[in-house]
């Protein structure tokens, strides 16, 4: 049976948060109040009913709710608003599934209360919420400040509760139009970030649209006065944001957004790179669902291009550069894209782009050439950051518009690397579906600080033969460097380098347990694909795990927690690196830490 803590977050919440609190007497197992510095009774009344009391700055209702995740005992999370209270029955079916927890997450109706009375139309009822989690499985995200809990695997593991939530909204229309006041203005600046833009149409037909919709179609008229209240007051909301929305576009040089037909995304380096680029490319999917997207790459990385469903055609970039500078331009006119974004910066691509008369050209302003061939420069500064790959990749979109940069949990969800191909029985026979598959991919072809073949071999040591199945992988040239180290090794492990093309590697790693590797891109492809991915990385900017670390649900790293720059000068001498012990890699595994 879980024990459960509930989480609630607050300021000036003295009229609602005594009933709240009372309503979890008996059903909960720890209750955690974070507040954001009220000036009322907030902290008496909690602290008087036995909460824990935490002040926090808030900085938003998403990112303080999943900040108050955090502060709770037990991941079993049910999560309130302090205008908000358990019925009877609700309280009965949380009691019930406490004793026979099955799911990941559990669903419930709310029930307003708007100036007295209970509000069963409008839209506003069943407003069903998720709001009882495993903490482990999901985070807080939407748009502020709309706030929803999203489940890293999605709706398929939940259930419904009996019962309501009773919300208890507004005492009186004042307060209901001081709430649209505050909430639009915060929800139209985070719209505006997101790039997004508002017609003169939106602006005057969707208030009509949605008092329409609310007070006929949902029936609002049978909430009598109430009903008509809360439609006309919403129809205002709706009208307040779009016009708050077209303000800012406006004062910042911009009353509606461009439409692309189709952009090129030009990178054109490795498979690592490339991966983390590909949530680039679900993010512009994200805001442009019509626009088709051309992935601009080398000869060898188009396997893993062809794995990301965001991605409509590939071109080849070593048999554009192969042409004569008026066949490569003739090719670029041929795709008649409206954009390209320049992500690695390649001089002649740059130039040619341009020459093709390519509209919209987008580039990091710290390439001196693209002063003269691009024509929205972005700040764009990759040496000194803070901000991980993926994230530098998405700051060039704001030459698209959209100046919102997501975290790494929700960019992980923007990859779309769901289009592995099939491969032969034969590979995917040498797995052993009655042990936990691990494939150590040891050589980094000279692009990160190595983990060392000893190392390696101390983790097979660790990790005994009746319940693992290891696999070593590598290139063909790898092949040769390994040879008398394999020699070494017991007989259970499997030596995969050099064996497998790379569209077959891809299938084999994504059908395997976990992938153990340094900086490198078979880590990236275990990460992208959903399977566990272990790397090993030194603190050492900018090769440390703030910037490389791969993304994905089941992706971790191991990295010593100091600043240090010794190998700088003597990669190869990587004391970072052999401070990290095999114990440590194997306790990832065996425990699954990948969370």
């Amino acid at each position: 049976m879980p024990n459960l803590s509930a989480v609630i977050i607050t300021f000036n919440e003295e009229r609602n948060i005594g009933r709240c609190l009372d309503s979890l007497a008996g059903v909960v197992d720890d209750i955690v109040v974070v507040d954001s510095f009220s000036t009322d009774r907030t902290e008496e009344i909690c602290t008087s009913k036995g909460a824990r009391f935490i002040q926090h700055k808030f900085e938003g209702h998403i990112e303080q709710k999943n900040w108050a995740i955090t502060q709770a005992i037990y991941p079993h999370v049910l999560s309130l608003d302090a205008d908000e209270a358990l019925d009877e029955q609700l309280k009965k079916s949380i009691l019930e599934i406490k004793n026979d927890w099955k799911h990941d997450g559990y669903y419930m109706n709310r029930l307003t209360n708007y100036c007295g009375k209970w509000i069963y139309h409008c839209g506003w009822y069943p407003d069903t919420k998720l709001r009882l989690w495993d903490s482990r499985k999901g985070n807080w995200g939407g748009t502020n400040p709309h706030d929803k809990y999203d489940l890293f695997e999605g709706d398929k593991n939940t259930a419904f509760l009996k019962g309501n939530i009773l919300h208890y909204s507004y005492y009186t229309t004042d307060d209901h139009y001081k709430q649209v006041y505050y909430f639009t203005e915060i929800l139209a600046t985070a719209q505006y970030k997101e790039g997004k833009t508002a017609s003169a149409l939106q602006l005057y037909m969707s208030p009509v649209v949605k008092f329409l919709r609310d007070y006929i179609v949902k029936l609002g008229i049978l909430d009598g006065a109430a009903g008509f209240d809360v439609s006309r007051i919403s129809a205002y909301a709706t009208y307040l944001k779009y016009k708050q929305l077209r303000a800012l576009n406006v004062s910042n040089g911009a009353s509606t957004r461009d439409v692309y037909k189709r952009i090129i995304i030009s990178r054109t380096d490795a498979i690592g790179d490339v991966i983390l680029t590909l949530p680039l490319c679900g993010l512009i999917k994200k805001y442009f669902p019509e626009t088709e997207i051309v992935f601009l790459g080398k000869t060898y990385t188009h396997p893993v291009i062809s794995c990301c469903a965001h991605v409509d055609e590939f071109l080849n970039s070593d048999d554009l550069l192969k042409l004569s500078d008026t066949e490569a331009i003739g090719r670029l006119r041929s795709l008649k894209a409206d954009a390209i974004i320049h992500v690695f910066p390649d001089k002649r691509i740059a130039k040619l782009a341009k020459r093709a008369g390519i509209a919209t050209r987008i580039g990091t302003r710290n390439r001196l050439f693209h002063w003269g061939t691009v024509n929205k420069l972005v700040r764009l500064s990759r040496k000194n950051s803070d901000l991980h790959e993926a994230q530098l990749n998405c700051l060039l979109l704001a030459g698209l518009g959209i100046k919102r940069v997501p975290g790494l949990k929700e960019l992980a969800g923007f990859t779309g690397f769901t289009k592995v191909k099939e491969s032969s029985p034969g590979i995917l026979n040498l797995l052993d579906k009655n042990k936990i598959n691990v494939i150590l991919h040891p050589k980094s072809n000279a692009s990160a600080r190595e983990w060392g073949l000893q190392n390696f071999k101390g983790l097979i040591q660790l990790l005994p033969a009746d319940t693992f199945r290891i696999f070593i992988s590598g290139t063909s040239k790898e092949q040769a460097l390994l040879a008398d180290w394999l020699k070494e090794l017991p007989s259970h492990v499997v030596d995969i380098t050099g064996k497998l093309s790379l569209d077959e590697f891809i299938t084999f790693i994504s059908k395997a347990d976990y992938l153990v590797a340094a900086s490198t891109g078979p880590l990236h492809i275990a990460a992208a694909s959903g399977a566990g991915a272990i790397g090993i990385y030194p603190p050492i900017r900018p090769m440390h795990p703030g910037r490389w670390r791969p993304i994905g649900k089941r992706a971790a790293v191991a990295c010593v927690n100091k600043s240090c720059g010794d190998c700088r000068n003597q990669p190869q001498q990587c004391h970072c690196m052999n401070e990290i012990t095999p114990v440590q890699i194997a306790e990832l595994i065996k425990k699954d830490g990948i969370r």
